[in-house]
């Protein structure tokens, strides 16, 4: 780290990278459930559908967002101040560039974990609220 005192960064970064631990692990666990039932996994948006019903889901996609934008916080942070020593020639400028595009597509992400967890406000008319942010960030 540079001379600032970024030790805040630290809890960030664990927290991040335990989020996205937790996402391949839910993938993981709930391809095996469909797996071992005798129906064929659906990916990654099936599993945050079948989330949303279950009761513990809800808990789930809460530590999800969380991890997610504490991910993405954690990449712009290391962009930012260099931490990984990437450095300032073109070759770690680029890398530095992909540090923020992963950094944004993981708060992008967080924010819509989160936006699932909030009610709808068109009402219920049936369907999963993943399946109508989809429809709206379409």
């Amino acid at each position: 780290m540079t001379q600032q005192n970024l030790q805040w960064a630290v809890p960030v970064m664990r927290a991040g990278y335990a989020g996205r631990g937790l996402i391949y692990l839910v993938v993981a666990v709930l391809s095996l459930l469909a797996i071992w039932r005798g129906s064929t996994p659906e990916g990654t948006g099936e599993a945050m559908a079948s989330l949303e019903r279950a009761w513990w889901g809800i808990a789930l996609l809460a530590l999800i967002a969380i991890g997610l934008a504490a991910y993405g916080i954690w990449r712009l942070v290391a962009a930012f101040w260099d931490l990984e020593a990437h450095g300032s020639e073109a070759k770690g400028i680029i890398a530095r560039i992909g540090q923020v595009v992963t950094g944004l597509i993981h708060l992008g992400l967080a924010f819509t974990a989160a936006a699932i967890l909030m009610p709808s406000s068109s009402g219920s008319n049936g369907g999963s609220s993943l399946d109508k942010w989809t429809a709206k960030i379409m």
